[in-house]
């Protein structure tokens, strides 16, 4: 099937968004949709996710620290998530085989990327519920609960 897509200029708060007209195969427009979300800040559904996962583990808390001090930072990952991270990244490339840090987990976007890194390997559908089992395993249907809730709360 062939989608003919016509971009125009368009104003969208005080963005000029680029002129562009091409025929596309269906498959290809969500790739051009991604390409205009990054041009206006869309937000997409799983870094919505990744906020809500953020806010429930530390309030976005950067020396957050957790579970006997094994878990800190806003996503309050275990130093096995960092091993973890390392050794997902080292199957592509053995020079990343120690990319992060255990100090890492203090930053926001490392900690973030490694999430990313984890869910991307065992989760590549970004399931939120799956997302919740890979990250945090055996935790209560609450904590579920309150990520769904937060979620839902900030995507309006």
């Amino acid at each position: 099937m062939i989608v003919f897509i016509t971009i125009v200029s368009v104003w969208l708060n005080n963005i000029k968004l680029p002129v562009r007209a091409e025929t596309v195969k269906a498959e290809q427009t969500e790739e051009i949709v991604e390409e205009i979300a990054e041009v206006v800040e869309v937000e997409s559904e799983w870094d919505t996710f990744i906020k809500a996962v953020i806010w429930k583990e530390s309030k976005g808390d950067e020396n957050a620290i957790g579970d006997s001090g094994r878990a800190v930072g806003v996503l309050q990952i275990h130093p096995i998530m960092v091993r973890e991270a390392n050794r997902i990244l080292a199957m592509k490339d053995k020079s990343k085989a120690n990319y992060y840090s255990y100090d890492d987990r203090y930053s926001r976007e490392k900690s973030i990327e490694m999430f990313k890194i984890v869910q991307d390997y065992y989760n590549k559908s970004h399931d939120f519920k799956k997302a919740l089992d890979v990250w945090n395993h055996g935790h209560p249907a609450s904590y579920h609960n309150d990520i769904i809730d937060k979620y839902n709360e900030l995507r309006g």
